[in-house]
Parts: structure tokens; sequence; C-alpha cells
């Protein structure tokens, strides 16, 4: 941040100081300024000029002292972060057990679903086939009756009851 001997010539020393530093609260235009935004001071001049400035190094103390609260913060968040972390991973690896039982209660329900519909589709099969022999059946019963109305009226006598 400083420089304290530039070169080798006469201003040697003569320290050369950037920093930066906020003095309040306010810019030159009157508006109000984050406290946490920097602004650059050029310091030109003997070391005691910087000692003349109580104020200068006591607003470097507070930035200093801020940033090393937001490292705190930004420690304590990484901390829960990584915390929430670890945990999920504990509870996902208790669910894994709880998931590859449900998906193995799925395949066989699956299978069983697929034995049923193949069932179904053979009962379908098999009634439409009684179906169609029903109603074979009964054309040749009624063939049957046709056949027997024409030999009763052959034979000769009363109709025989049975």
């Amino acid at each position: 941040m400083a420089n304290l001997f530039p070169n080798d010539d006469a201003n040697a020393l003569v320290p050369n100081f950037n920093i930066e530093f906020e003095t309040d609260n306010e810019d030159d235009d009157g508006n109000v300024v984050d406290e946490h935004k920097p602004s650059t001071c050029d310091v030109r001049g003997p070391s005691t000029a910087i000692a003349a400035q109580p104020q200068v190094i006591n607003d470097l103390y507070i930035q200093v002292d801020n940033l090393r609260d937001r490292q705190g913060v930004l420690a304590r968040k990484m901390e829960e972060v990584s915390d929430a972390e670890a945990t999920n991973s504990v509870a996902i690896g208790g669910i894994h057990p709880r998931v590859t039982a449900l998906e193995e209660q799925m395949q066989t329900l699956q299978t069983a679903l697929h034995e049923s519909r193949s069932k179904n589709q053979q009962l379908q099969t098999t009634v439409a086939e009684m179906q169609n022999r029903e109603s074979t059946v009964i054309q040749y019963m009624l063939r049957m009756e046709e056949r027997l109305t024409v030999l009763e009226k052959r034979l000769p006598g009363p109709p025989l009851e049975g």
C-alpha cells in the first residue's frame, strides 16, 4: 500500500501513499455515500504528516474491523451451508434404501399387472370362443327341432308328447 522509497533520488525520504478511506458519509455534492465504499486520497509528505491525521488512521482501523466482521459473517454462513449440505447428504442416504424398496415393489406390481392383463386377454378369448360355440349349438338345436317336426309330420297317427 505504501511506497516508502520509490526511487534513489533526493525524494527518497518523502513517502508516497495511496490510501483508500472514507472521510465522512457525504461526497462533495452532498450525496450520502455507502460506509463500505472507499474513496481514494493521495498523501505526500513526511511520515509525520500521517501521524498528524489521526482521523485517517482511525478510519482505516474501522474499515479493517468492518472487513474482519464481514469475513467472520461469511465464514459462519459457509459453515452453515456446509452443515446443511451434510445434513441433506445424510437424509438422502437414509432415503435411498426406502426408494430401492419402493422400486422393487413397483416392479413386482407391474409384473402382477402384466400377468393379470394376459389372463384377462385369455379369458376374453375363451368367452368369445364359447359364445361362438353356443351360437353353433343353438343353430344345431333349431335345425334338429325343424327336422323333428318334419319327421313327426311323416309318421302316421297322433303326435307323441314327450
